[in-house]
């Protein structure tokens, strides 16, 4: 039985609050960083994404905020308390009220590639499924930083 793959790419970038410093850059570096208060789900977040990020470079934010609820991450973020590196999927309904603002991690942007691999034929739960027709349903909206190719036997 073969296994299908639906690739599915999202920009990444930093959130911050509208009146934050880096609200108004049109992208980020890591100088950008340094002096910054970061806020993250796990502190091995932080050098996982540098390194997928800015292969070699050193940050030095301020501080590294670690919350475990992604809610209080946001409401954090929000009050201006520090800055978040995350796709912009993950505060879409606080970015498109003005709420938070997105910064994309350097001058093209960073894509990270989703994949969800599954057995062909076998039923997908209705999660998995509906997983699935959210990111259709978003590339749809032809938003310039997604792509999601038809799923594909591999």
């Amino acid at each position: 039985m073969g296994r299908q793959l639906l690739d599915i790419e999202k920009c990444l970038g930093a959130i911050a609050a509208p009146d934050h410093p880096l609200s108004v850059k049109r992208h980020i570096m890591p100088a950008d960083v340094s002096g910054v208060k970061l806020i993250v789900a796990r502190a091995s977040s932080l050098s996982d994404c540098t390194l997928a990020v800015w292969p070699g470079a050193v940050i030095a934010p301020e501080a590294v905020m670690e919350i475990e609820q992604p809610h209080a991450i946001i409401e954090l973020v929000k009050a201006g308390l520090g800055v978040r590196m995350a796709p912009r999927w993950a505060a879409a309904s606080y970015l498109a009220s003005g709420q938070l603002a997105a910064i994309p991690i350097g001058p093209k942007g960073i894509q990270p590639v989703w994949r969800v691999f599954y057995f062909k034929g076998s039923a997908l739960s209705a999660y998995r499924q509906n997983f699935i027709d959210l990111w259709r349903q978003d590339r749809m909206r032809n938003d310039e930083c997604s792509v999601l190719p038809a799923a594909f036997s591999v």
